[in-house]
């Protein structure tokens, strides 16, 4: 296995993981923002960037595309 596809298949697995995990508890926030505000969400772009390389989570920024 080559490097690059090392890495896709390391990406496809987390992504996959994060997707299974997340879902669930995703789809319940979206709902209720959605009631509270009168809205439809149909795509929502979440970017997370670190404090530090090694710290934690330190922002994350949500986008409702319309």
């Amino acid at each position: 296995m080559t490097k690059k596809t090392d890495e896709f298949a390391r990406y496809s697995l987390a992504e996959k993981q994060l997707c299974d995990e997340a879902a669930p508890l995703l789809s319940k926030l979206i709902a209720k923002v959605e009631r509270d505000h009168d809205v439809t969400i149909n795509e929502l772009r979440v970017t997370v960037e670190r404090a530090k390389p090694e710290g934690p989570w330190g922002s994350v920024t949500c986008t409702i595309v319309r």
